[in-house]
């Protein structure tokens, strides 16, 4: 709003960076969004390429509010990856979008919510595990009546 640069986007990291950069050669392909893209059954029909086997595909589809995916294409993942943000408003447009998501992969979806605060994750989770003051362990086990626990993870 001030014009300050977004704390969260780091320019320098190597995952901003041009594949060319920091993957293998040949280990990336990339493939456009037009006709044969809504009409793909496989990642083969994407790529063009029936002669390699790889270990894993990651596809990377555009927001599924706003752009057709391929249907078969979903249908045939053996896993389905939703990255959402957490403090995103939901409409009923997104519900709509996300049933006719879930009508075509409905047990191989996962979501993964992104920019979740820290204390919102552990009301959730439970406290995170990570480095506490002798103090502060010592108060809290006393508020848990655990007088005598020395387990950490």
């Amino acid at each position: 709003m001030l014009g300050y640069p977004d704390p969260r986007v780091n320019f320098n990291s190597p995952f901003s960076r041009n594949p060319d950069s920091s993957l293998a050669a040949g280990s990336y392909l990339s493939y456009n969004s037009d006709g044969q893209y809504l009409k793909a059954a496989s990642y083969t029909d994407l790529t063009g390429i029936q002669s390699a086997k790889p270990d894993y595909v990651i596809i990377e589809m555009p927001a599924i509010l706003h752009h057709n995916y391929p249907a078969e294409l979903v249908s045939q993942a053996d896993l389905c990856l939703l990255i959402c943000r957490s403090n995103r408003i939901w409409n009923d447009a997104d519900q709509k979008a996300l049933n006719a998501f879930m009508s075509v992969a409905p047990e191989k979806t996962n979501f993964i919510i992104n920019g979740v605060a820290l204390q919102e994750a552990e009301s959730v989770l439970g406290e995170l595990p990570r480095k506490r003051g002798v103090l502060r362990r010592k108060i809290k086990n006393l508020f848990r009546f655990q007088f005598f626990s020395n387990s950490e993870i």
